[in-house]
């Protein structure tokens, strides 16, 4: 009885687990992907500048860019699901700010999704490492599947999920709220679930001493 439990409990985990990579890696592009379809119903509604407009996508690669060492460095100071619980909350709060209707708001939302986003970049591999170690190949590829399919959605369907929702460019932008409140349920229901188990070991991202801007094959 004891192990027919311990199997249903392993079974409901990686489910779980799977579910994290999939919705997690479904938010790491499709919110900046978004932006570009309808950049010019933004530009037009905010009366933004040519300037202004191009930094709407440009906050959140620069984010990536200054934050990800950072973030690297500072990994192991919590599990990582934590990490991406954290991340999430983040990302959905710039998801939220960037279309409540206001310059400040709009741009503000964007640091705050590219930092979110960013620790999901470089929390999410060394998650697929820790909790499938036997299978890092096949659950990149999900990863990599996931991540890249939302994007292509996001890109195809952007302008299409405006005038679906009625709300026009904020629509298009908020509607991947849904997919980040989701992710974040789900990571929820893992730290819960980790927590009734006792034997669950305790996950964190290994600590490197790699810098990436001293390596020349970077």
């Amino acid at each position: 009885m004891k192990n027919e439990i311990r199997k249903n409990t392993s079974y409901a985990l990686l489910i779980i687990n799977v579910l994290v990579v999939i919705l997690v890696s479904g938010n790491l592009r499709s919110p900046i992907i978004s932006v570009a379809p309808v950049l010019n119903d933004v530009k037009t509604a905010l009366h933004l500048d040519n300037f202004k407009s191009s930094m709407l996508t440009s906050i959140p690669l620069f984010m990536f860019a200054t934050c990800s060492v950072l973030v690297s460095r500072f990994s192991h100071k919590l599990s990582l699901n934590r990490f991406l619980l954290y991340s999430l909350i983040i990302l959905g709060f710039g998801l939220f700010l960037r279309i409540l209707g206001s310059v400040t708001t709009l741009f503000l939302g964007s640091v705050f999704i590219g930092l979110g986003i960013c620790i999901g970049n470089v929390v999410t591999p060394g998650y697929i490492k820790n909790n499938f170690p036997k299978q890092i190949g096949l659950m990149t590829g999900i990863f990599a599947v996931a991540m890249n399919l939302t994007a292509a959605l996001a890109s195809g369907f952007s302008m299409s999920i405006g005038k679906w929702t009625g709300y026009g460019w904020r629509g298009s932008l908020g509607i991947w709220l849904v997919i980040t409140l989701l992710a974040l349920l789900v990571v929820i229901l893992e730290i819960v679930f980790n927590k009734r188990n006792s034997d669950n070991k305790k996950t964190k991202a290994a600590v490197s001493d790699f810098n990436m801007f001293k390596s020349a094959q970077a």
